[in-house]
């Protein structure tokens, strides 16, 4: 409990004030006896000759005003009466009522010894109970063993209680314990206090087994017994338990009231069930024989955590059901607001409130902890006083720690300064918070780390952490490896051990010494610590030199034998090692690895593959590395020209000309330089007409030839006959590329020599119009276009299936009209600055459009919305599946195997209910990991109905799966091998929408069987 701080000044009116204010109750006193007893007089002679009749006024007082009965003793014992001794057991009663347990033993004492019985020791201790003053209760308890006065269950429960008030469980349980032994059976009444007991201080476990030893005392439990074992559940959040004793009581023929709920609610929020809570409010909406009330919507909002969504729903509920939320049900929804980061809705949700409190302005304040939030936490802060609150410490350790996640140190920095105005001192969290915010600037961290402990706060673990990192970032290795040395000597001296995060920040200070960094990682053992993720990335990418990439290779080959999985950080520092290793082939395989993995690779994970494409001349990777990063970079693209063969030069040509449409992050666009042009000019060496007409735009775009431009529009040259060409390209080249006259004459010859390419001017100077269009939609739906994005509202979001939600979006015309072939996507993202995911569409064309979406973090803003919300999609894209393809029409198409893996299942639905296949005869192979994870299982009879053969696979069902197991290629080649094969070569097409392992492996099995590639479609 925080002490109560008078300010200077004000010390001694505050004394005088408590002064007054005891007289005042004196006189009060006073004047209430006057009152009370001033018409008292005609009975006291009356009491004086039959002392019973006092005792009977005693005990009616004893009801109307428990105070006035120890002064009425007292006035009786004046006159002379002879007070009896119930007469003194109602007046400490009266005084325990009032608890005024001091006084209650002042009377305890002041009687003789030989007259104190067993229901005088229960009296004074039932009122040392009812203020808690468990000391007092256990020394009455054994002055009575002394005084060789038995105790009765009274004794032993009021003594337990007041055990319970004071949280003293353990002796609690030893008092119980002690009862046998005395030869007093405990009743409903002492079994009741002692789980409460347990309850105060958790013990959930003792708790539930008194509650089981009743049967064998023969003592019926109660309601409130059940409460207080379910309430037992909470510190440990065993939400298990505590439904289990709710579906006892009903079993046991007791109606749960509405502390039952409440006890319940208040475990799930512990334990952060809001799912729980949810059913359970439901329930009692049901059973409408316990109506929910303030504490019980409270308690369900405060379990939702992370799901504000969840807690504004309870929150709803509550104003729908008339019942009027206080502070903290406000509290409870900012809370959900803050542990989510959600700062825009806390601070909308602010604005609604009638009240807010210091919790509440807190909360918000706490939920601007993501980057940029930091100028609505400084306006959220100063309008605290605006509204009469006053700020406190949290109030500037979360703007602080907001500033921090922006960079924004200066305002960090003027807001610690500011806390000595508002006579507050800061804490190691502000200082943390303020250490840091400067992580990038060192010698301010060291000024702030010298200045607390000039305020004498001793600094933390994270205090630390914070230093290490700032000497990390700044380059200053060896003051980061010296404080971490330094924190092993605080630790002796203050209990203050390295974690698992100080190591991590010394190792990520080495990236440029893998052995030091190797040797700080394996120290991490000498003090029990488990290294985490980050440590093992860390380590990867201080191995990122061209030497040892093979042991970034085995770092995070060696996470398979632990319990972490390898990350994007992880897979991404490999690749860059492995490319500095020139080992390209293992580049490949691990960005393989990624995908078949589910992790999406960013911008720095696909320009290292297109680097190992580039030295392996792996062109299709390269350009669907290039197409697939949402901000190409200048050396990406001319590492994917360079990856192309002479037989892509009109991808050479159009990839060229789009890299100024291609987003980048500068307000420039990506222009080519020298190299860019120097590798598509090699790629048309077959086409000498293309590579010196881009040899003139080189000219055109004022850049400066080197000799590698001039050598490969000579070897494009070779090709030909047109020596002329080759001596006016040397004599350019001797010139040093200056005369404007020479390079005019020399494309006025190439628009002279005959041949297919006479008319190159035309093709170089709209190259888009003349390349295949199928060459970037190949990769992806184009970017020379300006992608429009529609609100499009959501209608409903279900459970497909384990890990797939099927999601129902009514679109406007604008998206839904391009829609006209299965396998067609769209690109969908949250709000318009957010980066674009692109779907592929479930539903047949017309009407609304269902998307099949995995649960991953990359789509959460997705798979967790609700009707109504909206969403912003963009016309359907892509070419889907070309049913009407020539390959199928010159064969004659009439059978069709469909291959799905996973979601791959969701355009394959699309193509099956468009009806594209009627009058084909087709086999539907389609994958999953165990039966859970298998999609559309509702509609497989409808599906068969049409005419397609389903052979679900599983490739790790359990042991109550009948059908077949294994991989989908595996299972179609033991078809083929076993003559229960599907594919007539001459008559067959294959649709394929999967991982490429798949892909892969099902055309290699095809061209086995005699049936061409571009028989075997796909979406893309």
């Amino acid at each position: 409990m925080e002490a109560f701080v008078v300010p200077c000044g004000h010390q001694s009116t505050v004394q005088a004030s408590h002064k007054t204010h005891a007289r005042c109750m004196v006189w009060h006193q006073w004047q209430l006896r006057s009152r009370a007893f001033g018409l008292l007089g005609p009975k006291w002679a009356e009491w004086r000759k039959r002392p019973a009749l006092l005792h009977d006024y005693l005990k009616n007082l004893l009801k109307e005003n428990p105070l006035l009965v120890p002064s009425l003793l007292n006035m009786a014992a004046e006159k002379g009466i002879q007070v009896q001794l119930p007469s003194y057991i109602l007046a400490i009663t009266g005084h325990g009522r009032c608890k005024q347990w001091q006084q209650a033993i002042d009377i305890f004492l002041s009687i003789k010894k030989n007259q104190v019985n067993v229901y005088i020791y229960n009296a004074t201790i039932s009122a040392c109970e009812k203020t808690g003053q468990w000391e007092h209760a256990l020394q009455l308890l054994d002055s009575m063993q002394m005084a060789a006065i038995h105790p009765t269950v009274v004794t032993y429960n009021t003594t337990i209680s007041s055990l319970e008030k004071g949280a003293q469980w353990e002796r609690a349980l030893t008092i119980f314990n002690s009862m046998p032994a005395e030869q007093v059976s405990p009743d409903v009444i002492t079994v009741n206090a002692t789980i409460s007991s347990c309850e105060k201080g958790g013990k959930w476990m003792h708790a539930t087994k008194f509650l089981d030893s009743m049967a064998e005392l023969s003592i019926a439990p109660k309601v409130i017994t059940y409460n207080a074992t379910i309430s037992s559940c909470r510190k440990d959040g065993r939400w298990d338990i505590a439904l289990s004793l709710l579906h006892d009581m009903f079993f046991g023929k007791l109606l749960p009231d509405v502390v039952s709920y409440n006890a319940c609610m208040a475990v799930f929020e512990t334990s952060g069930k809001w799912n729980y809570a949810l059913e359970l409010l439901v329930l009692m909406n049901m059973e409408k024989a316990v109506v929910p009330n303030v504490r019980t919507y409270n308690a369900a909002m405060r379990s939702c955590g992370k799901q504000w969504e969840i807690a504004v729903d309870f929150f709803d509920r509550m104003v729908g059901a008339t019942i009027e939320p206080d502070t903290l049900s406000y509290n409870a929804v900012m809370g959900c607001f803050r542990s989510a980061e959600k700062s825009q809705k806390a601070f909308s949700f602010l604005n609604t409130m009638p009240h807010i409190s210091l919790y509440s302005y807190n909360a918000a304040l706490a939920a601007c902890a993501k980057p940029g939030e930091w100028q609505l936490a400084l306006y959220i802060f100063k309008k605290m006083p605006q509204t009469r609150v006053a700020v406190d410490v949290l109030s500037y350790n979360s703007t602080i720690n907001s500033c921090e996640k922006s960079s924004k140190w200066q305002y960090a920095l003027h807001l610690l300064n500011s806390m000595s105005i508002a006579a507050l001192e800061a804490t190691v969290v502000t200082y943390n918070a303020a250490i840091s915010s400067v992580s990038s600037e060192w010698e301010q961290a060291v000024a702030l780390f010298s200045h607390m402990r000039s305020a004498q706060i001793l600094p933390d673990v994270i205090t630390f952490n914070a230093m290490i990192t700032a000497y990390g970032n700044s380059a200053q290795k060896q003051r980061a490896l010296e404080l971490l040395e330094t924190m092993t000597k605080f630790h002796k001296l203050h209990k203050l051990s390295p974690d698992v995060i100080s190591f991590n920040a010394a190792i990520r200070s080495c990236q440029d010494n893998w052995i030091q960094a190797t040797a700080l990682f394996e120290q991490m053992t000498s003090y029990r610590l488990n290294p985490d993720l980050i440590s093992y990335n860390s380590l990867v990418s201080s191995c990122s030199d061209a030497t040892v990439w093979q042991r970034a290779l085995f770092l995070l080959t060696s996470l398979q034998f632990s319990e972490l999985r390898p990350d994007l950080v992880g897979y991404t520092s490999c690749l860059g090692a492995c490319e500095k290793g020139s080992a390209w082939e293992k580049s490949l395989e691990l960005f393989e690895e990624m995908i078949r993995t589910d992790i999406v690779p960013d911008d720095v994970g696909y320009a290292s593959m297109i680097g190992a494409c580039h030295e392996g001349l792996q062109w299709q990777l390269a350009l669907h590395g290039v197409f697939s990063m949402s901000q190409p970079d200048l050396i990406s693209v001319n590492r994917t020209l360079g990856s192309l063969h002479c037989e892509q030069w009109r991808l050479a040509i159009v990839l060229l000309a789009a890299m100024p449409t291609m987003p980048t992050m500068q307000p420039w666009p990506l222009i080519p330089n020298i190299v860019s042009y120097n590798e598509a000019i090699k790629c048309c060496s077959q086409h000498w007409q293309h590579a010196l007409q881009l040899f003139h735009d080189v000219k055109i775009a004022q850049l400066q030839a080197t000799a590698l431009t001039f050598d490969a529009a000579w070897g494009a040259c070779d090709a030909t006959e047109a020596w002329p060409l080759k001596q006016l390209l040397m004599a350019e080249f001797k010139r040093g590329w200056s005369r404007t006259d020479d390079h005019n004459r020399l494309v006025q010859q190439v628009q002279q020599v005959p041949g297919p390419g006479s008319h190159c001017s035309l093709l170089i100077a709209c190259p888009a119009a003349h390349a295949p269009k199928t060459s970037i939609e190949g990769v992806r739906g184009g970017w020379g276009d300006d992608v429009s994005f529609f609100d499009s509202s959501v209608k409903s979001n279900v459970e497909a299936a384990d890990g797939l939600r099927l999601v129902t979006i009514e679109v406007p015309e604008e998206v839904s009209k391009p829609y006209q072939r299965a396998g067609q996507f769209v690109q969908a993202k949250e709000e318009e600055d957010s980066k674009a995911s692109f779907y592929a569409i479930s539903s047949a064309p017309g009407g609304d459009l269902e998307f099949l979406i995995k649960e991953a973090a990359s789509n959460d803003w997705i798979t967790a919305t609700k009707g109504g919300d909206l969403v912003k999609l963009s016309p359907a894209m892509g070419k889907g599946f070309d049913t009407d393809c020539q390959a199928w029409k010159d064969a004659g198409v009439s059978q069709v195997s469909l291959f799905a893996t996973g979601s791959g299942i969701s355009p394959m639905r699309a193509l099956i209910e468009s009806k594209a296949l009627s009058g084909k005869v087709c086999r539907l192979y389609y994958g999953a990991r165990e039966e859970g994870n298998l999609a559309y299982a509702n509609r497989f009879d409808k599906w068969r109905q049409s005419g397609i053969e389903i052979i679900p696979v599983l490739s790790k069902g359990d042991d109550s799966w009948q059908g077949r197991r294994g991989y989908v290629q595996e299972v179609m080649k033991e078809d083929e091998e076993r003559g229960e094969g599907f594919v007539l070569s001459a008559k067959h097409g294959a649709v394929l929408c999967g991982q490429k392992d798949m892909v892969t492996a099902v055309r290699a099995i095809y061209a086995e069987l005699g049936v061409p590639e571009e028989r075997t479609l796909l979406n893309f």
